[in-house]
């Protein structure tokens, strides 16, 4: 049985340097994204900006918590440090 899409909202999180460091060396850094009531670990392999540099679409793999191992997509302003993670 396939498992359902699951959406989190992002509360805080790293900043846009932070994010390309994650990109640029996935093995080596991972970024950490709080949750209301929870945080995890996630590992960073495409990120795209939109708009005004501030705003990223990014997809990943969480490696810690009670989601590791999923696959997500999501949206996320280093801005204002939210957005959502839609697991897979």
């Amino acid at each position: 049985m396939a498992e359902t899409a699951t959406t989190l909202e992002i509360t805080g999180g790293p900043d846009k340097p932070a994010l390309q460091f994650a990109l640029a060396y996935p093995e080596k850094q991972d970024v950490h994204f709080k949750l209301a009531g929870d945080a995890l670990d996630a590992r960073i392999l495409h990120m795209d900006e939109q708009g005004q540099s501030f705003d990223f679409r990014i997809e990943g793999e969480v490696i810690s918590g009670v989601y590791k191992g999923r696959r997500f997509t999501g949206t996320y302003s280093v801005e204002q440090r939210a957005g959502q993670l839609t697991l897979t």
